[in-house]
């Protein structure tokens, strides 16, 4: 495992975590609104298959670094919706991601190993390479800020990390790998 996402096939990026537990724990920090707001978005997601997505992203209720110029736009705070395609708690939910062309397929699933639990986030259906570079700096810096919070340390900054991740999988990602 990495702290790092990977891409296990075209248009996929994936990333592992573990975390301290228990399993309920975590996936408190899933689903729970106040709780998921602290290290990604807040909102609904309403528990069954169909159900509404609706995430609240306001990136000032997670990091105090201001914004570079080019996320300046994101300190307002923005809504994503979508719909949810699979609800099994406490093990996974899936959900669609409605990004600029065809919406995407998000998978968040919870693996117990011991006192911890493996959290994996799988995304699929990613339309261009530069979107998987993208999403896979914001799901890395966001699931950090989790695993600060959940064992108990400060988070590290989110947008010096976003851009630092960014410059990594944009090296790393193969210019193939959303063909």
């Amino acid at each position: 495992m990495t702290d790092y996402a990977t891409t296990p096939a075209k248009k996929t990026v994936r990333l592992e975590r573990l975390l301290p537990g228990p399993i309920e724990r975590v996936w408190a920090f899933l689903v729970e609104p106040e709780k998921r707001a602290r290290w990604f978005a807040g909102g609904v997601l309403e528990p069954k298959v169909g159900g509404r997505r609706e995430l609240i992203f306001k990136h000032s209720n997670i990091t105090d670094e201001p914004p570079p110029e080019r996320f300046k736009g994101a300190v307002a705070g923005f809504t994503s919706l979508g719909e949810m395609t699979r609800w099994d708690p406490p093990r996974a939910l899936a959900f669609t991601w409605v990004g600029d062309g065809e919406p995407s397929e998000v998978l968040w699933e919870l693996k117990p190993q011991g006192d911890d639990v493996l959290f994996v986030i799988t995304h699929r259906a990613l339309p261009t390479r530069a979107e998987m570079v993208d999403v896979s700096g914001g799901w890395t810096a966001h699931v950090d800020i989790l695993e600060a919070l959940m064992r108990g340390a400060k988070p590290a900054g989110f947008w010096s990390n976003i851009e630092r991740l960014e410059k990594h999988y944009s090296a790393a990602y193969p210019q193939d790998a959303a063909d």
